[in-house]
């Protein structure tokens, strides 16, 4: 098994090469099982819930490509697949994994708690996870489906939080849609209210977008634009970047920074890096570019379960083209996002700087109620 400093050097050497384009993704993000104890508004995985590949082909899906450095696994929730510990091992033992970063609704904040545990007993230099919270008790638990949705999430935060660890950081993650925009700034405000010894900076923000393949959502979902750019604007001004262009708060701040281009214009705001920095997986092993783009490339079990040999195929190829020349849905979801920014650093940074510069000197939008 690869050591912890190796996988940090061949990390930062996927970085430095993505720079000048891959021949194959570094970052996975692969949904493990769609089945989830909530029944979101905004996602139907639950209606109909796929469980995912068995654990045997998982083995062979990780052995497949050793070259993955950054592996986000979701759902669903990922904890409610009892296997899930032995997955993230598999992870391990077959890749090169520096980073992996899991969402989890924390329903479950005991069996959450001892995955965490399991899995930092591993050699993973880096593990992040994310507990969503979506707004204030009400709110969050209309939003959920399930009474005492925010109170169990709140708890899991709380144990995650309790564990000391330099390799493993978690954060909230507040998902803006079109059922909880009205008044971002008052949400997020209500929301830490509740959340006492969380830090504002340890409060993560996305943007729900139409995802017809994963989220089986409603375009309708997504939330005001206008609202979160007035959000974006004044947040923007609360939190302080890290000058590494390696730190996480430095990532998440140029993408917020860029987001405030994507809200303007609802286009990507650099060349997508889908299929050449990322890719997506489903349960059911099945090749995307992305979690937005609904257009189906392969099944691994196909191609002896090698995402090189996936995205080899001319409609791979294809696809990676049009998605560098946004020919495509455009998106700024995180997990594409990320990998995007840190495979163009110095087109993101100077792309970053101009947006700052740009809506800085804009006239503020009200955070008003709306429809």
């Amino acid at each position: 098994m690869m050591s912890t400093k190796m996988r940090q050097l061949r990390f930062w050497g996927d970085l430095a090469s993505a720079q000048w384009g891959r021949a194959a993704p570094f970052k996975l993000t692969y949904i493990v099982t769609d089945e989830c104890s909530c029944r979101c508004a905004i996602c139907s995985l639950w209606q109909q819930p796929r469980p995912g590949a068995v654990i045997d082909e998982i083995e062979r899906l990780f052995a497949a490509n050793p070259q993955l450095s950054w592996i986000n696994l979701s759902g669903g929730d990922v904890v409610e697949r009892a296997d899930f510990e032995a997955i993230v091992a598999a992870a391990v033992r077959h890749t090169r994994v520096f980073v992996l970063d899991f969402p989890t609704a924390g329903q479950h904040p005991e069996r959450v708690e001892a995955a965490v545990r399991a899995v930092l007993a591993l050699p993973l230099p880096r593990l992040v996870v994310t507990v969503s919270i979506d707004g204030p008790p009400e709110l969050h638990d209309r939003l959920r489906g399930r009474d005492g949705a925010f109170e169990r999430a709140r708890e899991t935060l709380t144990r995650l939080r309790a564990l000391r660890s330099a390799r493993f950081e978690v954060f909230a993650g507040l998902t803006f849609s079109s059922r909880n925009d009205a008044r971002p700034a008052a949400l997020v405000d209500a929301t830490l209210e509740h959340l006492p010894g969380v830090p504002r900076e340890h409060l993560h923000f996305n943007v729900a977008h139409h995802a017809p393949h994963y989220y089986r959502n409603r375009a309708g979902d997504v939330p005001d634009r206008q609202r979160i750019t007035a959000f974006l604007r004044d947040e923007a001004h609360r939190r302080r970047s890290h000058a590494s262009p390696f730190a996480l708060r430095w990532l998440e701040a140029t993408y917020w920074q860029l987001a405030l281009d994507y809200l303007d214009r609802g286009i990507s705001p650099l060349p997508c890096s889908a299929l050449r920095s990322s890719v997506f997986v489903d349960p059911e092993l099945r090749v995307y570019p992305c979690a937005t783009w609904d257009h189906p490339l392969a099944r691994l079990q196909q191609v002896d379960y090698s995402l090189t040999r996936a995205l080899e195929r001319p409609d791979a190829r294809a696809a990676a083209a049009d998605a560098r020349a946004l020919r495509c849905p455009n998106c700024w979801t995180p997990c594409e996002a990320f990998p995007t920014i840190l495979s163009q650093l110095p087109r993101a940074a100077a792309r970053a700087s101009r947006a700052r510069d740009e809506h800085a000197n804009s006239d503020p939008v009200p955070d008003v109620h709306g429809g």
